[in-house]
């Protein structure tokens, strides 16, 4: 995650160790200046050289200002770091998400990658900031220690020795740490996914007054983050005052030790205790900060381990150019979602032709989606071939195909902006001339004329400002925008009331002049423009023909039109 700022982090390295050796060299300079004052010397002996003591303070005062300019230097550079690698996780996780397989995608849970790109980058914040830490300790404490050793070698061989004893003692509290923190991590998941789902309910819980309910629900994941989190708290709590017990435990050894001597130096024994008790200080950083580390470790894994499951579905742009195409054929066409699964489609035979309407109807499971899926080039067959004008879909560059093939949701789902945009909906190259020409051809062109800001209207939060046939032709706008080949809609008049239903038709029989068009639908009305009807039943195609040929020969599309009430004419 830092190996891109591999430079940066080693300037940081140089910048602490001058740091600490500045530090070192006043704290040797304070405690000879102390010694000097207590014995009524005018000098004093450093480094091997006797100094005056006024001279002494002037070099302090110059080694405090250079400490002052190497700790502004790592402060900088930790802090580019650090916000530069939570900026960067953010980006590679939305861009590994984007280009993934929609196989990938729509199994995945909004809350999750929503989690991913919060709380989890926070994490590596928290892991950088700790490895910034560590970086600037360590080079303070080698700085220390090697400064430390010209005034008494032994002396700072016991310092290693006991930082190193500090570091192995601790270390299972770590382990227990890391632990605890991936339980965390995983109930922060949870937590994430269920407050994405009840974000999602507002109408359903007001109709079925249930809201107590779902907060309970909720309730339930908040107690085990809460739990979860409060085991990672306590026992981070726990690394300082343990570490900070043993290491004056240390002190006073090295005391008792220093005073079985035969002869005190009083200098060198001030000095080393000084250096010893910032030594240890510095020691403590790294602890936390490696307590900090074993914390977010669960976090960075997670999330890595989802930038391999983006990374390595990551859909290719190759393929050969598509320009524009006429006929879509499917051959022994089969489809199943896992190798061990079922056929959700199989064995599928037919031929769809250039300015055709075809609707796709059967009953609930029948693959219908999976079909569309397939049509739209977002899944590849298990088995069999889709030829578009005699060539494999597969062989096509994926851009082309989306652009020659699109499709209008059942749902509406627009973007925060204008209407324009949500027509453009963030693609490049697309100018007011084509968006106005798309509008027409959707039959919304007079709808937005008639708004104070014409295209410039704002659609409101998911297209509030809209009716429901307003949102639903402003999605056929935004497919035709770029002049496809092929569109496809689900169930694009369910949710309409009869008037917009009308419109919709009107539209559609329109676009038939200029593309194909693929209908699932459920409402036999929503057929009535269809030149053929292809009916799904368990996988397979049982019927592809006129409207009223299916009629006479397929019981299932002869119930639905019966119930609806429409005879064979479909009057």
């Amino acid at each position: 995650m830092a190996k891109p700022w591999r430079r940066r982090l080693g300037l940081l390295a140089v910048m602490s160790y001058l740091s600490g050796l500045f530090e070192a060299a006043f704290l040797l300079i304070v405690t000879g200046a102390a010694l000097a004052l207590n014995s009524n010397s005018d000098t004093i002996e450093l480094w091997g050289r006797s100094l005056e003591l006024s001279t002494t303070l002037w070099i302090g005062a110059a080694v405090l200002i250079g400490r002052a300019a190497a700790s502004i230097a790592s402060s900088w550079l930790g802090a580019h770091v650090k916000a530069a690698v939570v900026a960067s996780t953010r980006s590679k996780l939305m861009r590994s998400f984007v280009t993934t397989s929609y196989d990938v995608q729509s199994n995945e849970h909004p809350g999750t990658l929503h989690e991913l790109m919060t709380t989890f980058s926070n994490q590596a914040s928290l892991m950088i900031s700790a490895l910034v830490r560590i970086i600037t300790a360590s080079a303070n404490l080698t700085a220390l220690i090697g400064l430390a050793a010209l005034v008494d070698p032994l002396g700072a061989i016991g310092l290693v020795v006991v930082i190193g004893f500090l570091a192995l003692t601790l270390r299972p509290l770590r382990a227990v740490l890391e632990r605890r923190s991936k339980q965390s991590a995983d109930a922060g998941i949870m937590f994430a996914n269920s407050v994405n789902e009840t974000a999602h309910l507002g109408m359903e819980l007001h109709v079925f007054d249930v809201g107590d309910e779902a907060a309970d629900r909720v309730d339930r994941e908040i107690a085990m983050v809460e739990e979860r989190s409060r085991r990672v708290y306590f026992t981070t709590g726990l690394l300082l005052p343990a570490y900070t017990g043993l290491a004056f435990i240390a002190v006073l050894v090295a005391l008792a030790i220093a005073s079985r001597g035969s002869e005190i130096d009083l200098g060198s024994i001030g000095a080393v205790v000084l250096l010893m008790l910032r030594s240890l200080t510095y020691g403590q950083s790294l602890q936390t900060s490696a307590a900090t580390m074993a914390t977010a470790a669960p976090w960075i894994d997670k999330t890595e381990e989802r930038l391999e499951r983006y990374a390595t579905a990551h859909v290719e742009e190759r393929g050969i150019s598509l320009h524009s195409f006429d006929s879509v054929v499917a051959e022994k066409l089969s489809f199943r979602y896992s190798p061990s699964g079922p056929n959700v489609l199989e064995d599928l035979n037919f031929t769809i032709g250039p300015k055709e309407i075809v609707g796709v109807v059967g009953p609930s499971g029948a693959g219908k989606s999976t079909l569309v899926q397939l049509l739209l080039g977002l899944r590849e067959p298990s088995a069999g071939h889709l030829w578009i004008d005699g060539r494999s879909s597969t062989e096509f560059s994926r851009n082309d195909w989306a652009r020659r093939a699109t499709m209008v949701p059942q749902a509406p789902t627009l973007i925060a902006g204008t209407v324009a945009e949500n027509i453009t909906f963030l693609r490049p190259g697309i100018d007011r001339e084509m968006i106005e020409r798309a509008a027409r051809l959707a039959r919304l062109h007079d709808d937005i004329s008639g708004f104070p800001d014409g295209y410039d209207h704002q659609v409101g939060t998911s297209g509030s400002r809209l009716s429901g046939g307003q949102r639903q032709r402003l999605c056929i706008a935004r497919a035709l925008v770029e002049q496809p080949d092929l569109l496809i809609l689900d169930e694009p008049t369910s949710s309409l009331d009869m008037q917009s239903e009308h419109l919709i038709r009107e539209s559609l029989q329109r676009l038939a002049q200029h593309m194909t068009i693929v209908i699932i639908a459920h409402r036999p009305s929503t057929l009535s423009i269809c030149d053929r009807i292809m009916v799904l039943e368990s996988g397979r195609v049982a019927d592809f023909d006129s409207p009223d040929a299916v009629h006479e020969r397929n019981d299932f599309f002869r119930t639905a039109r019966h119930l609806a009430g429409m005879s064979a004419k479909g009057e």
